[in-house]
């Protein structure tokens, strides 16, 4: 899979091992990172099961299932999927998995709340299950919240999310079976990006709809599409590969074009501009033999077995043995050769090698890139206890492979506790819901807003490295919430530490985007405490719940790590409800009502309650 994985962009802790931040007591934590050969130690994981032929393997997040194994613990290292083997082609989605099997059947797994396991269910499944009223299947193509299908007589199958037509049905209504994508046929290869899909034809001509913000359909418009239309500049192509927002072509005369979003360059034309319509990639001359595109990065394998990447470096992902610096063109991948096949995840990347090795570098917060550890590299590592292998591919979190059996001709290239309203106490007491006009309407449909700060120039997108700008507390009489977003992928940081905030943005390339709300910054008549804690793999809870906080202590193995502020009671004058979501442990707060709704209807969060009450930024 090549999504965001959520613009939110959603969806993953890679620069530092929290889920949400509020007020850290202490200097921003250095993130572990390898550039070089060095070593590391592993984190003390479940162990895990070697994986040799003929089975399936994945690694990484498993909070909704992803891995397929039974549980919902993320591996640091290879475990089977239960039951799956013949596996020819695997595609990872943001929380889900898709394979394709030698008898053309096709499977899935992992979070389903659009239908996107195609079982006719919306029901999250822990183990494989049959896509259904599908035979005669070649390839598959995850996006985040949706799934394509490519039959062997040529014609394309689509199910799931759809509220940008990302299923070409015509329609923005959603599909727990398949559907046929009409007017496609002759159809050879299929990719799928965050919200958008891509279908090269036979004659070399490349079809694409869905979501269309950033110009990655290539029509010369920012207009989604719920019908498949012509790439007019993609003519002779040879290969597709889709990112979150972006899609590339490569040409039969050797030449790759991209279209669509370029703010860290993942287009690989030497700038940071967004592209309507298809631009040619520079530095690559010739020789290219397989594409892909991660979240906003990109990669290109060369006929001499080499690697080249560019786009966003702030994980490692195009393994140059450096951090955060975007490469504008390609260059090629360190210390890595004799390789045969790639494949790319949201902010990590995988190669197999013609040994049947496979090597992974570049965003590591869950394991997904199988070594062991949990440490970012920006140098490529083997991937422990597989080997033979046939087929992999990146989800947003985790990572899969297949072994012992060639792949199809046309085929492309720590548990989180169950917190909810209903299981654990959380204060929940009946409140009159916050205006719509307290916060910025979503754009997009992405939970990122900026709350008092000015909106950026490209809501719900990725930007590259921004200027840091003063943390200021937005005119609030109480202590102000600082909300950060990583650039490179969803993540939502809060604190309510200036220094904190400014060394996010300077240090760690997040974007500020202003005061969220606002908290007492010591006791008051009536007033809640607000709890932090911490888990094992470094999320944090905020909690306005002494019972929560016992229960995550007692139960689930958090850490508590004090009392970080006070909160209003519900009938404190100009305090709001603050709404808690949560999606694969992170924790998203926000007192907006259009946040709330479009978090979980667009992005598969968890609505979990109200968390506590807290006054809007700047009363």
């Amino acid at each position: 899979m090549k999504p965001n994985a959520l613009p939110i962009p959603a969806r993953l802790l890679p620069i530092f091992r929290a889920g949400l931040v509020f007020g850290l007591l202490m200097p921003f934590p250095l993130w572990p990172r390898i550039s070089s050969g060095q070593e590391v130690q592993g984190e003390g994981v479940a162990a895990a099961a070697v994986c040799s032929a003929p089975q399936t393997c994945a690694w990484g997040a498993d909070g909704s299932g992803q891995l397929g194994d039974g549980s919902q613990a993320d591996q640091h290292s290879a475990v089977q999927v239960a039951g799956l083997t013949s596996v020819t082609q695997l595609d990872g989605g943001d929380a889900f998995s898709l394979a394709v099997k030698n008898d053309g059947t096709a499977w899935a797994w992992g979070d389903n709340p659009y239908g996107q396991l195609g079982d006719g269910t919306t029901t999250r499944r822990l183990t494989p299950v049959q896509v259904s009223s599908l035979s005669g299947i070649t390839a598959v193509a995850a996006g985040a919240f949706h799934s394509l299908a490519l039959k062997s007589d040529g014609s394309v199958w689509a199910w799931g999310y759809n509220g940008n037509g990302q299923l070409g049905d015509g329609t923005t209504t959603r599909r727990s079976t398949p559907v046929l994508v009409p007017g496609l046929s002759g159809v050879t290869r299929l990719a799928a990006g965050y919200q958008h899909s891509l279908a090269l034809k036979n004659d070399g001509t490349v079809w694409a709809w869905g979501v269309n913000t950033y110009g990655g359909l290539g029509d010369g418009t920012g207009d989604a599409r719920s019908t498949p239309a012509a790439i007019s500049g993609f003519i002779g192509i040879t290969e597709i590969a889709a990112g979150d927002y972006h899609s590339l072509a490569l040409k039969n005369d050797g030449s790759l074009w991209g279209t669509g979003y370029n703010q860290n360059g993942e287009l690989g034309d030497g700038t940071t501009t967004t592209r309507y319509t298809p631009v040619q990639t520079t530095g690559l001359s010739g020789g290219i033999t397989a594409i892909g595109s991660g979240a906003y990065h990109s990669v290109a394998l060369k006929s001499d077995g080499t690697v080249w990447a560019w786009g966003t470096n702030a994980n490692g992902q195009l393994g140059n043995e450096t951090f955060v610096t975007p490469g504008l063109t390609p260059a090629q991948v360190s210390g890595l050769n004799g390789v045969s096949r790639i494949a790319v995840g949201h902010s990590h990347t995988l190669a197999i090698k013609n040994d049947g090795t496979l090597w992974a570098w570049g965003w590591n917060e869950f394991g997904q890139i199988g070594d062991g550890t949990v440490v970012d590299r920006a140098l490529a590592a083997p991937v422990s206890g597989i080997s033979s292998v046939t087929a992999a591919d990146g989800g947003h979190r985790h990572s899969l492979s297949a072994t012992g059996v060639a792949p199809a001709p046309t085929s492309t290239p720590t548990p989180t506790p169950p917190f909810t309203a209903t299981s654990t106490p959380v204060l929940t007491a009946t409140a009159t819901p916050v205006s719509s006009s307290t916060a910025t309407p979503l754009v997009s449909a992405t939970p990122t807003r900026t709350a008092t700060a000015a909106p950026t120039s490209t809501p719900g997108g990725p930007t590259a490295t921004p200027t840091p700008v003063p943390c200021l507390p937005g005119g609030s009489s109480q202590s102000a919430v600082y909300r950060l977003s990583a650039i490179a992928y969803p993540d939502h940081v809060y604190t309510l530490s200036a220094a904190e905030c400014a060394g996010a943005q300077s240090i760690y390339h997040y974007r500020y985007e202003g005061v969220a709300f606002a908290l007492y910054a010591s006791e008051a008549t009536g007033s809640v405490p607000v709890y932090r804690l911490v888990n094992p793999s470094g999320h944090h809870l905020m909690t306005w719940s002494a019972a929560e906080k016992d229960g995550a202590e007692h139960i689930y193995g958090f850490t508590f790590e004090g009392t970080v502020a006070y909160a209003p009671p519900e009938n404190t004058t100009g305090a709001s409800p603050l709404y808690r979501l949560n999606r694969d442990g992170d924790y998203f707060y926000t007192i907006s009502t259009q946040e709330r709704d479009a978090a979980q209807t667009s992005f598969g969060y968890r609505y979990e309650g109200v968390a506590g009450y807290a006054f809007p930024p700047g009363s």
